[in-house]
């Protein structure tokens, strides 16, 4: 299967956690680029200290965040799960935290977990406050969040099924002040992708065109009508390749590159310009991908090769991508038995 595009956007809960966000603080993120992992404890643990004097229980979540990568680096992943859920029961639960703080701090502690490579251990830290009785009835109305987050983990475990079970939850918990908004939007998104790696694919396609739909109600910025509706066509593109259509397919894919290029191009320096690099090229390498299976190699030649430029200017030489990149274009020179040029890409 070809790769579909999540949308990567930070839901408001209190601190801004969210099933793919996480906190950014510039001289905390330098300690963690160097690896100084000690470092980013102590400081961590000493702001926490005075968050903590000062009952503030937003800034303690962050630095919570912090603390508990740390601990994750030094002493591997069950000890931050450990001690996070400490964090959440003695400063949060027990400090008569808010609701929006309480599921800010599960979300909080479930992303570190799944960004360590724990998908297991965040989803059943969720499951663990989505089943607690004495807050079960006091976050309802943040529930529609718990369960798009676990759809995301589900699905990052291949559980595909329940997944999608977990972002329908998700779409009929939704308060409706939030229906016309980017996180349901989001959803339905993400509920398209669980479709599609189930392998129902008309379901999937029925949620992405849905998506498109809620997106032409939000506001017509670059990132909507370019970037965000990019992502759509790309994955549309990807599932009528799967099902063999592929001049639905490839219509789809050039869409989307148009509007991608068409988002890099805008003066503004938006967030989501180095997640639309990369998509583009995705997006190139799946209509190259359709259009070798339909057999215009030199087509496909050609973008594998347009691709593989770009990517070693973005990635660097030694990324993996690129490495692909070369991988396809050997392909393709054996598809046309080319084995000089096969040898020279491989």
């Amino acid at each position: 299967m070809k790769i579909l595009f999540f949308l990567l956007a930070f839901f408001s809960i209190s601190v801004g956690y969210c099933q793919t966000g996480r906190p950014v603080i510039d001289h905390l993120e330098d300690l963690i680029k160097r690896k100084e992992f000690h470092n980013l404890e102590i400081i961590s643990a000493k702001s926490m200290a005075k968050f903590r004097e000062q009952n503030q229980i937003d800034s303690l979540i962050t630095y919570a965040y912090y603390e508990g990568m740390a601990i994750a680096k030094r002493k591997e992943v069950p000890a931050a799960e450990k001690w996070l859920k400490m964090i959440i029961e003695n400063d949060i639960v027990n400090k008569n935290a808010t609701e929006d703080q309480i599921v800010g701090a599960y979300l909080m502690a479930a992303n570190l977990l799944v960004y360590e490579g724990d998908s297991k251990r965040g989803y059943a830290l969720l499951k663990k406050l989505s089943d607690n009785p004495l807050l079960k009835k006091k976050i309802k109305h943040l529930k529609y969040r718990i369960e798009s987050s676990m759809g995301l983990f589900s699905m990052r475990l291949g559980q595909y099924a329940i997944s999608s079970n977990h972002y329908r939850q998700s779409l009929e918990l939704f308060p409706p002040e939030k229906v016309k908004s980017e996180e349901y939007f989001s959803v339905l998104n993400s509920m398209g992708i669980a479709m599609y790696q189930s392998s129902k694919l008309d379901s999937s396609i029925y949620y992405f065109k849905l998506a498109n739909d809620f997106l032409n109600d939000l506001d017509d910025s670059p990132v909507n009508k370019f970037y965000r509706s990019g992502i759509l066509d790309a994955n549309i593109a990807n599932v009528f390749s799967e099902k063999g259509e592929s001049h639905k397919s490839n219509a789809y894919a050039e869409r989307a590159i148009e509007k991608y290029r068409k988002f890099l191009m805008t003066d503004t320096n938006y967030p989501q310009k180095k997640s639309c690099q990369r998509n583009l090229l995705f997006c190139i390498d799946n209509l190259a991908n359709t259009l070798l299976e339909s057999g215009d190699y030199l087509k496909a030649k050609n973008l594998y090769s347009y691709a593989l430029s770009e990517k070693q200017k973005l990635l660097g030489e030694i990324d993996p991508e690129v490495y692909a990149s070369y991988i396809a274009l050997a392909g393709v020179s054996l598809s046309r038995e080319e084995t000089g040029n096969a040898i020279n890409y491989a």
